[in-house]
Protein backbone atom coordinates (compact mmCIF):
# COMPACT_ATOMS: atom_id res chain seq x y z
CA UNK A 1 0.00 0.00 0.00
CA UNK A 2 1.30 3.16 -0.90
CA UNK A 3 2.24 5.98 1.85
CA UNK A 4 0.24 8.82 2.03
CA UNK A 5 -0.21 10.80 5.69
CA UNK A 6 1.43 10.10 8.95
CA UNK A 7 -0.55 10.67 11.52
CA UNK A 8 -0.13 10.52 15.68
CA UNK A 9 -3.23 8.73 16.62
CA UNK A 10 -2.96 9.89 20.32
CA UNK A 11 -2.67 13.31 18.94
CA UNK A 12 -5.58 13.21 16.21
CA UNK A 13 -7.73 12.14 18.81
CA UNK A 14 -7.27 14.76 21.54
CA UNK A 15 -7.65 17.23 18.22
CA UNK A 16 -11.09 16.22 17.05
CA UNK A 17 -12.30 16.44 20.44
CA UNK A 18 -11.79 19.96 21.25
CA UNK A 19 -12.66 20.96 17.45
CA UNK A 20 -15.53 23.54 17.39
CA UNK A 21 -17.70 22.27 14.36
CA UNK A 22 -20.96 21.06 14.64
CA UNK A 23 -20.80 19.43 11.47
CA UNK A 24 -18.42 16.74 12.95
CA UNK A 25 -21.21 15.69 14.82
CA UNK A 26 -23.16 14.01 12.08
CA UNK A 27 -19.89 12.69 10.57
CA UNK A 28 -20.78 9.02 11.50
CA UNK A 29 -24.48 9.35 11.26
CA UNK A 30 -25.05 10.58 7.73
CA UNK A 31 -21.98 10.24 6.04
CA UNK A 32 -18.82 7.53 6.77
CA UNK A 33 -19.04 4.53 6.79
CA UNK A 34 -15.90 2.50 5.80
CA UNK A 35 -12.83 3.43 3.11
CA UNK A 36 -11.26 1.87 0.64
CA UNK A 37 -7.84 2.92 -1.60
CA UNK A 38 -6.66 1.79 -4.43
CA UNK A 39 -2.82 2.84 -4.63
CA UNK A 40 -2.80 2.42 -8.46
CA UNK A 41 -5.65 4.76 -9.39
CA UNK A 42 -4.58 6.98 -6.36
CA UNK A 43 -7.61 7.14 -5.44
CA UNK A 44 -9.91 7.02 -2.26
CA UNK A 45 -13.06 4.78 -2.09
CA UNK A 46 -15.92 6.19 0.79
CA UNK A 47 -18.74 4.17 1.13
CA UNK A 48 -21.65 6.17 2.40
CA UNK A 49 -24.02 4.46 4.98
CA UNK A 50 -26.79 4.31 2.23
CA UNK A 51 -24.47 2.12 0.22
CA UNK A 52 -23.50 4.58 -2.08
CA UNK A 53 -20.11 5.77 -3.05
CA UNK A 54 -17.76 8.41 -3.41
CA UNK A 55 -14.45 8.57 -4.94
CA UNK A 56 -11.87 10.87 -3.45
CA UNK A 57 -8.68 11.85 -5.18
CA UNK A 58 -5.38 11.64 -3.05
CA UNK A 59 -5.00 15.31 -3.40
CA UNK A 60 -8.37 16.23 -1.77
CA UNK A 61 -8.10 13.05 1.38
CA UNK A 62 -4.60 15.28 2.00
CA UNK A 63 -6.61 18.46 2.02
CA UNK A 64 -9.01 16.77 4.52
CA UNK A 65 -6.04 15.56 6.98
CA UNK A 66 -4.15 18.67 6.12
CA UNK A 67 -7.54 20.73 7.55
CA UNK A 68 -7.04 19.14 10.67
CA UNK A 69 -3.58 19.50 10.70
CA UNK A 70 -3.19 23.34 10.12
CA UNK A 71 -5.86 23.86 12.31
CA UNK A 72 -3.35 22.74 15.06
CA UNK A 73 0.52 23.15 13.88
CA UNK A 74 0.98 26.41 15.35
CA UNK A 75 0.81 25.30 18.70
CA UNK A 76 2.24 21.57 17.86
CA UNK A 77 5.12 23.08 16.35
CA UNK A 78 4.10 24.17 12.03
CA UNK A 79 3.76 20.47 11.31
CA UNK A 80 5.56 20.02 7.25
CA UNK A 81 3.65 17.93 5.61
CA UNK A 82 5.21 15.80 3.13
CA UNK A 83 3.40 13.08 0.48
CA UNK A 84 6.65 11.09 0.79
CA UNK A 85 5.83 10.32 4.30
CA UNK A 86 2.79 9.57 4.53
CA UNK A 87 0.83 6.52 5.77
CA UNK A 88 -2.70 5.68 4.66
CA UNK A 89 -3.20 3.13 7.44
CA UNK A 90 -3.01 6.42 10.19
CA UNK A 91 -5.45 8.35 7.78
CA UNK A 92 -7.69 5.57 8.26
CA UNK A 93 -7.66 5.04 11.98
CA UNK A 94 -8.16 8.89 11.67
CA UNK A 95 -11.94 8.71 10.07
CA UNK A 96 -12.62 5.31 11.63
CA UNK A 97 -11.70 6.08 15.46
CA UNK A 98 -13.18 9.45 14.85
CA UNK A 99 -16.71 7.71 16.66
CA UNK A 100 -16.25 7.97 20.69
CA UNK A 101 -14.85 11.33 20.45
CA UNK A 102 -17.15 12.84 18.21
CA UNK A 103 -19.77 11.55 20.06
CA UNK A 104 -18.70 12.57 23.45
CA UNK A 105 -17.55 16.12 22.11
CA UNK A 106 -21.33 16.23 20.85
CA UNK A 107 -22.65 15.57 24.39
CA UNK A 108 -20.56 17.71 26.23
CA UNK A 109 -21.59 20.71 23.79
CA UNK A 110 -25.04 19.76 23.96
CA UNK A 111 -24.30 20.22 28.25
CA UNK A 112 -22.62 23.51 27.80
CA UNK A 113 -25.29 24.63 25.48
CA UNK A 114 -28.26 24.08 28.37
CA UNK A 115 -26.03 26.04 31.01
CA UNK A 116 -25.88 28.72 28.61
CA UNK A 117 -29.46 29.03 27.85
CA UNK A 118 -30.16 29.25 31.77
CA UNK A 119 -27.45 31.49 32.41
CA UNK A 120 -29.23 33.76 29.54
CA UNK A 121 -32.67 33.50 30.97
CA UNK A 122 -33.69 30.50 28.29
CA UNK A 123 -32.00 32.25 25.50
CA UNK A 124 -29.86 29.61 24.39
CA UNK A 125 -27.00 28.84 21.38
CA UNK A 126 -29.87 28.70 18.55
CA UNK A 127 -31.16 32.44 19.31
CA UNK A 128 -28.70 35.79 18.59
CA UNK A 129 -28.05 36.16 22.66
CA UNK A 130 -29.34 40.14 21.60
CA UNK A 131 -32.22 39.63 19.25
CA UNK A 132 -34.13 37.81 16.67
CA UNK A 133 -31.58 36.03 14.96
CA UNK A 134 -33.84 37.21 11.67
CA UNK A 135 -33.72 40.96 12.45
CA UNK A 136 -30.47 42.61 12.23
CA UNK A 137 -31.30 46.31 14.29
CA UNK A 138 -30.13 48.13 16.84
CA UNK A 139 -31.62 47.13 20.63
CA UNK A 140 -34.34 48.97 21.85
CA UNK A 141 -32.54 50.36 24.78
CA UNK A 142 -29.63 50.80 22.59
CA UNK A 143 -28.46 54.73 22.08
CA UNK A 144 -28.85 54.55 18.23
CA UNK A 145 -31.24 56.63 16.95
CA UNK A 146 -34.41 53.89 15.81
CA UNK A 147 -31.75 51.24 14.13
CA UNK A 148 -32.22 49.83 10.85
CA UNK A 149 -35.92 50.32 9.12
CA UNK A 150 -37.95 47.03 7.90
CA UNK A 151 -36.69 45.31 5.33
CA UNK A 152 -37.51 41.81 4.20
CA UNK A 153 -36.06 38.39 5.07
CA UNK A 154 -33.08 38.60 2.39
CA UNK A 155 -32.57 42.31 3.42
CA UNK A 156 -32.19 40.87 7.03
CA UNK A 157 -30.18 37.96 6.31
CA UNK A 158 -27.51 40.69 4.58
CA UNK A 159 -24.91 42.14 6.53
CA UNK A 160 -22.36 45.05 4.64
CA UNK A 161 -19.07 45.25 5.75
CA UNK A 162 -16.78 47.85 4.40
CA UNK A 163 -13.26 47.25 4.46
CA UNK A 164 -9.71 49.29 4.53
CA UNK A 165 -6.55 47.15 3.93
CA UNK A 166 -2.99 47.63 2.91
CA UNK A 167 -3.12 43.61 1.25
CA UNK A 168 -2.24 43.53 -2.64
CA UNK A 169 -4.99 42.59 -4.52
CA UNK A 170 -4.97 38.96 -5.43
CA UNK A 171 -4.31 38.08 -9.44
CA UNK A 172 -6.81 37.69 -11.63
CA UNK A 173 -9.02 38.20 -9.38
CA UNK A 174 -9.85 41.98 -8.52
CA UNK A 175 -12.43 41.67 -6.29
CA UNK A 176 -10.41 40.16 -3.53
CA UNK A 177 -6.63 40.47 -1.79
CA UNK A 178 -3.46 38.64 -1.21
CA UNK A 179 -1.29 37.85 1.91
CA UNK A 180 0.92 40.61 0.63
CA UNK A 181 1.63 44.36 1.60
CA UNK A 182 1.07 46.91 -0.79
CA UNK A 183 2.09 50.47 -0.59
CA UNK A 184 -1.15 51.72 -1.36
CA UNK A 185 -4.22 51.33 0.80
CA UNK A 186 -7.83 50.11 -0.76
CA UNK A 187 -11.01 50.68 0.42
CA UNK A 188 -14.73 49.34 -0.36
CA UNK A 189 -17.31 47.20 1.29
CA UNK A 190 -19.20 44.17 0.55
CA UNK A 191 -22.45 42.40 1.11
CA UNK A 192 -22.30 39.12 3.14
CA UNK A 193 -24.97 36.57 3.08
CA UNK A 194 -26.06 35.31 6.47
CA UNK A 195 -27.78 31.91 6.27
CA UNK A 196 -31.37 31.58 7.63
CA UNK A 197 -29.56 28.69 9.71
CA UNK A 198 -27.05 30.94 11.23
CA UNK A 199 -25.89 30.22 14.91
CA UNK A 200 -24.67 32.95 16.83
CA UNK A 201 -20.90 32.71 17.27
CA UNK A 202 -20.69 30.50 14.69
CA UNK A 203 -19.06 31.64 11.21
CA UNK A 204 -20.61 28.56 8.67
CA UNK A 205 -18.30 26.97 6.36
CA UNK A 206 -18.17 24.48 3.23
CA UNK A 207 -16.73 20.99 5.92
CA UNK A 208 -14.42 19.01 4.02
CA UNK A 209 -16.00 15.94 6.59
CA UNK A 210 -18.84 16.13 4.28
CA UNK A 211 -17.13 16.40 1.06
CA UNK A 212 -18.29 20.52 0.87
CA UNK A 213 -15.41 22.14 -1.37
CA UNK A 214 -17.67 24.89 -2.08
CA UNK A 215 -19.97 27.21 -0.36
CA UNK A 216 -23.68 26.83 -0.35
CA UNK A 217 -25.84 30.22 0.53
CA UNK A 218 -28.58 28.12 2.16
CA UNK A 219 -25.73 26.72 4.22
CA UNK A 220 -22.99 29.01 4.56
CA UNK A 221 -22.01 32.60 5.39
CA UNK A 222 -20.69 33.84 1.48
CA UNK A 223 -20.06 36.74 -0.01
CA UNK A 224 -22.40 38.32 -2.41
CA UNK A 225 -21.08 41.51 -3.82
CA UNK A 226 -17.53 43.42 -3.32
CA UNK A 227 -17.57 46.96 -4.25
CA UNK A 228 -14.22 49.06 -4.81
CA UNK A 229 -14.32 53.18 -3.68
CA UNK A 230 -12.24 55.74 -3.79
CA UNK A 231 -10.96 57.03 -0.57
CA UNK A 232 -12.93 60.37 -0.45
CA UNK A 233 -16.16 58.14 -1.75
CA UNK A 234 -15.01 55.37 1.23
CA UNK A 235 -15.21 57.83 3.90
CA UNK A 236 -18.72 59.69 2.71
CA UNK A 237 -19.97 56.02 2.38
CA UNK A 238 -19.48 55.73 6.16
CA UNK A 239 -20.75 58.75 7.53
CA UNK A 240 -23.82 58.23 5.76
CA UNK A 241 -23.93 54.75 7.18
CA UNK A 242 -23.88 56.21 10.50
CA UNK A 243 -26.13 59.00 10.42
CA UNK A 244 -28.91 57.20 11.87
CA UNK A 245 -27.18 55.22 14.42
CA UNK A 246 -24.27 57.78 15.10
CA UNK A 247 -22.03 54.61 16.14
CA UNK A 248 -19.18 52.84 13.80
CA UNK A 249 -17.24 49.87 14.59
CA UNK A 250 -13.65 49.05 13.44
CA UNK A 251 -12.45 45.42 13.98
CA UNK A 252 -9.01 44.39 13.40
CA UNK A 253 -8.75 40.91 12.69
CA UNK A 254 -5.56 38.47 13.85
CA UNK A 255 -3.20 35.78 12.73
CA UNK A 256 -3.34 33.86 9.97
CA UNK A 257 -6.78 35.34 8.61
CA UNK A 258 -7.02 35.48 4.78
CA UNK A 259 -8.92 38.53 3.19
CA UNK A 260 -12.58 36.82 2.95
CA UNK A 261 -12.24 35.05 6.26
CA UNK A 262 -11.59 38.80 7.60
CA UNK A 263 -14.76 39.53 6.08
CA UNK A 264 -16.98 36.84 6.97
CA UNK A 265 -15.50 37.36 10.80
CA UNK A 266 -16.56 40.80 10.67
CA UNK A 267 -19.97 40.25 9.35
CA UNK A 268 -20.55 37.56 11.86
CA UNK A 269 -19.86 39.81 14.42
CA UNK A 270 -21.83 42.38 13.09
CA UNK A 271 -24.91 40.27 12.90
CA UNK A 272 -24.56 38.45 16.35
CA UNK A 273 -23.99 41.83 18.12
CA UNK A 274 -27.40 43.12 16.52
CA UNK A 275 -25.23 46.40 15.46
CA UNK A 276 -26.84 49.11 13.26
CA UNK A 277 -24.26 50.81 12.02
CA UNK A 278 -21.29 50.79 10.00
CA UNK A 279 -18.59 47.64 11.00
CA UNK A 280 -15.23 49.11 9.21
CA UNK A 281 -12.98 46.08 8.77
CA UNK A 282 -8.97 46.65 8.72
CA UNK A 283 -7.43 43.98 7.17
CA UNK A 284 -4.05 44.31 7.41
CA UNK A 285 -2.00 41.69 5.01
CA UNK A 286 -1.83 38.75 7.07
CA UNK A 287 -0.68 35.33 4.82
CA UNK A 288 -3.67 33.09 6.29
CA UNK A 289 -0.86 30.42 7.09
CA UNK A 290 0.00 28.91 10.44
CA UNK A 291 3.57 28.49 9.31
CA UNK A 292 4.22 32.26 8.50
CA UNK A 293 3.57 33.79 12.25
CA UNK A 294 7.12 35.95 12.20
CA UNK A 295 5.31 37.11 8.60
CA UNK A 296 2.22 38.31 10.16
CA UNK A 297 3.86 39.54 13.01
CA UNK A 298 6.10 42.32 10.21
CA UNK A 299 3.33 43.17 8.63
CA UNK A 300 0.84 43.84 11.27
CA UNK A 301 3.38 46.10 12.60
CA UNK A 302 3.90 47.49 9.49
CA UNK A 303 0.11 48.09 8.89
CA UNK A 304 -0.62 50.28 12.09
CA UNK A 305 0.34 53.62 10.57
CA UNK A 306 -2.00 52.88 8.11
CA UNK A 307 -4.70 52.37 10.59
CA UNK A 308 -3.57 55.65 12.44
CA UNK A 309 -4.32 57.59 9.51
CA UNK A 310 -7.60 55.43 9.14
CA UNK A 311 -8.88 56.56 12.57
CA UNK A 312 -7.98 59.62 12.52
CA UNK A 313 -10.21 59.99 9.58
CA UNK A 314 -13.29 58.17 10.54
CA UNK A 315 -12.98 60.53 14.10
CA UNK A 316 -13.66 63.28 11.91
CA UNK A 317 -16.97 62.27 10.73
CA UNK A 318 -18.59 64.04 13.51
CA UNK A 319 -19.59 60.19 14.32
CA UNK A 320 -20.99 60.16 18.45
CA UNK A 321 -19.38 56.77 19.53
CA UNK A 322 -16.46 54.88 17.96
CA UNK A 323 -15.81 51.44 19.34
CA UNK A 324 -12.46 49.94 18.27
CA UNK A 325 -11.69 46.23 18.57
CA UNK A 326 -8.79 44.15 18.28
CA UNK A 327 -7.85 40.23 18.81
CA UNK A 328 -4.80 38.57 19.08
CA UNK A 329 -2.42 39.79 16.88
CA UNK A 330 -4.62 42.31 15.92
CA UNK A 331 -4.37 44.33 19.06
CA UNK A 332 -0.50 44.36 18.60
CA UNK A 333 -1.44 46.91 15.13
CA UNK A 334 -4.30 48.12 16.93
CA UNK A 335 -2.69 49.70 20.06
CA UNK A 336 0.51 50.80 17.84
CA UNK A 337 -2.07 52.68 15.61
CA UNK A 338 -3.41 54.54 19.06
CA UNK A 339 0.41 55.02 20.40
CA UNK A 340 1.26 56.70 17.02
CA UNK A 341 -2.06 59.05 17.32
CA UNK A 342 -1.10 60.09 20.94
CA UNK A 343 2.59 60.73 19.79
CA UNK A 344 1.58 63.35 16.83
CA UNK A 345 -0.90 65.06 19.27
CA UNK A 346 -3.57 64.25 16.85
CA UNK A 347 -6.19 65.77 18.33
CA UNK A 348 -9.17 63.87 17.42
CA UNK A 349 -12.34 63.30 19.93
CA UNK A 350 -12.01 60.74 22.29
CA UNK A 351 -12.75 57.46 21.16
CA UNK A 352 -15.69 55.88 22.89
CA UNK A 353 -14.76 51.72 23.84
CA UNK A 354 -11.40 49.84 23.39
CA UNK A 355 -11.53 46.18 23.31
CA UNK A 356 -8.79 44.04 23.05
CA UNK A 357 -9.28 40.50 22.71
CA UNK A 358 -6.68 37.96 23.17
CA UNK A 359 -3.77 40.08 22.62
CA UNK A 360 -0.91 38.91 21.24
CA UNK A 361 1.36 41.41 22.73
CA UNK A 362 4.05 41.36 25.29
CA UNK A 363 2.63 42.22 28.17
CA UNK A 364 5.66 43.79 30.26
CA UNK A 365 5.76 45.94 27.02
CA UNK A 366 2.08 47.04 27.05
CA UNK A 367 2.71 47.61 30.62
CA UNK A 368 5.81 50.29 29.86
CA UNK A 369 5.34 51.67 26.85
CA UNK A 370 1.58 51.48 25.53
CA UNK A 371 -1.00 51.44 28.01
CA UNK A 372 -0.48 55.25 29.85
CA UNK A 373 -0.06 56.21 26.19
CA UNK A 374 -2.93 55.07 24.89
CA UNK A 375 -5.74 56.01 28.04
CA UNK A 376 -6.59 59.52 26.40
CA UNK A 377 -7.42 58.70 23.69
CA UNK A 378 -10.94 56.53 25.10
CA UNK A 379 -13.22 56.99 27.44
CA UNK A 380 -13.31 52.98 28.28
CA UNK A 381 -11.82 49.90 27.56
CA UNK A 382 -11.96 45.80 28.51
CA UNK A 383 -9.25 43.42 27.86
CA UNK A 384 -10.31 39.54 27.91
CA UNK A 385 -7.36 37.31 28.87
CA UNK A 386 -7.65 33.51 29.45
CA UNK A 387 -5.85 30.71 30.82
CA UNK A 388 -6.68 28.05 28.54
CA UNK A 389 -5.74 30.07 25.11
CA UNK A 390 -3.20 27.25 23.34
CA UNK A 391 -2.53 30.02 21.04
CA UNK A 392 -1.00 32.56 23.20
CA UNK A 393 0.75 29.79 24.99
CA UNK A 394 2.57 29.20 22.01
CA UNK A 395 3.43 32.55 20.72
CA UNK A 396 5.36 32.92 24.41
CA UNK A 397 7.06 30.11 23.73
CA UNK A 398 8.11 31.41 20.54
CA UNK A 399 8.87 35.21 21.42
CA UNK A 400 10.43 34.53 24.88
CA UNK A 401 7.91 36.38 26.82
CA UNK A 402 4.42 36.41 28.69
CA UNK A 403 1.37 37.75 26.58
CA UNK A 404 -1.00 40.34 27.92
CA UNK A 405 -4.06 37.77 27.01
CA UNK A 406 -2.13 34.81 28.89
CA UNK A 407 -2.80 34.58 32.81
CA UNK A 408 0.57 33.83 32.99
CA UNK A 409 1.48 34.77 36.47
CA UNK A 410 0.12 38.16 38.27
CA UNK A 411 -3.23 39.68 36.24
CA UNK A 412 -2.34 42.87 35.05
CA UNK A 413 -5.39 45.86 36.06
CA UNK A 414 -5.10 49.39 34.72
CA UNK A 415 -7.32 52.55 35.02
CA UNK A 416 -10.55 52.80 32.72
CA UNK A 417 -9.53 49.63 31.16
CA UNK A 418 -11.25 46.41 32.99
CA UNK A 419 -9.47 42.87 32.48
CA UNK A 420 -12.07 40.22 32.19
CA UNK A 421 -10.81 36.53 32.84
CA UNK A 422 -12.31 34.39 29.88
CA UNK A 423 -10.53 31.24 30.88
CA UNK A 424 -12.39 28.15 29.29
CA UNK A 425 -14.39 30.29 27.17
CA UNK A 426 -14.61 28.90 23.60
CA UNK A 427 -15.64 25.92 22.61
CA UNK A 428 -12.22 25.12 19.91
CA UNK A 429 -9.33 23.37 20.54
CA UNK A 430 -6.94 26.44 20.76
CA UNK A 431 -10.02 28.36 22.89
CA UNK A 432 -8.52 31.81 21.49
CA UNK A 433 -11.18 33.06 19.33
CA UNK A 434 -13.64 33.42 22.20
CA UNK A 435 -14.86 36.92 21.76
CA UNK A 436 -16.74 35.85 18.29
CA UNK A 437 -17.20 32.15 19.25
CA UNK A 438 -18.44 32.06 22.87
CA UNK A 439 -21.81 33.59 23.34
CA UNK A 440 -21.52 34.60 27.29
CA UNK A 441 -18.48 36.27 25.84
CA UNK A 442 -20.44 38.39 22.47
CA UNK A 443 -23.55 38.80 25.37
CA UNK A 444 -20.56 40.30 27.78
CA UNK A 445 -19.07 42.07 24.62
CA UNK A 446 -22.43 43.35 23.95
CA UNK A 447 -23.40 45.04 27.34
CA UNK A 448 -20.45 46.74 27.68
CA UNK A 449 -20.39 48.58 24.37
CA UNK A 450 -24.05 48.88 24.13
CA UNK A 451 -25.63 49.04 27.43
CA UNK A 452 -22.13 51.01 29.17
CA UNK A 453 -22.84 48.29 32.08
CA UNK A 454 -19.91 47.71 34.17
CA UNK A 455 -18.42 44.63 35.15
CA UNK A 456 -20.67 44.50 38.16
CA UNK A 457 -23.43 44.54 37.14
CA UNK A 458 -22.40 42.08 33.82
CA UNK A 459 -22.60 39.23 36.00
CA UNK A 460 -18.75 38.69 36.58
CA UNK A 461 -17.39 38.12 39.91
CA UNK A 462 -14.38 40.29 40.80
CA UNK A 463 -11.37 38.77 41.84
CA UNK A 464 -7.94 40.68 43.26
CA UNK A 465 -4.81 40.33 41.65
CA UNK A 466 -1.39 40.13 43.68
CA UNK A 467 -1.32 43.66 44.39
CA UNK A 468 -4.86 43.96 45.77
CA UNK A 469 -6.18 44.75 42.27
CA UNK A 470 -9.78 44.09 41.48
CA UNK A 471 -9.70 42.34 37.79
CA UNK A 472 -13.12 40.13 36.78
CA UNK A 473 -14.18 36.55 36.10
CA UNK A 474 -17.04 35.12 34.14
CA UNK A 475 -19.43 33.59 37.02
Amino acid sequence: MNTLLKIDHQLVTEVLTGLQDEELVSLNEKLYFSLKCDPDAQLIELILDDGTVRICSYADFIRLCETILEKESFVLGALNLDVTDLELTAAYHLLYRMDKSVKNYAREKEEQTLKVSRGLSGRGREQVPHQDAAAVVAPADMDSGGGLPDTDVQDRYEVVVNFITNRKKAGDNKELFSGDRDEAVHYGKAVIHIPESHESGQVEKPSIWKLQFSENPDKHITLKTLQHEEEGEFFSDIKGQAAGVHQAMIFVHGFNVAFRAGMYKAAQLKFDLGFAGPMILFSWPSKGSVIRYTHDITNAEYASGKLSKAIERISALGIKEIFLIGHSMGTRCLTMALKDLAARKAGLPILESLVLAAPDIDKKHFEDNIVESILPLIKSGVIYISNTDKALSASKLINGYGRLGDVDGDVPVFNIIDTVDATDKGGDFLQHSYITEDNRVIDDLYHFLFNKMPPGKRRLRDVRNQENKVFWKFA
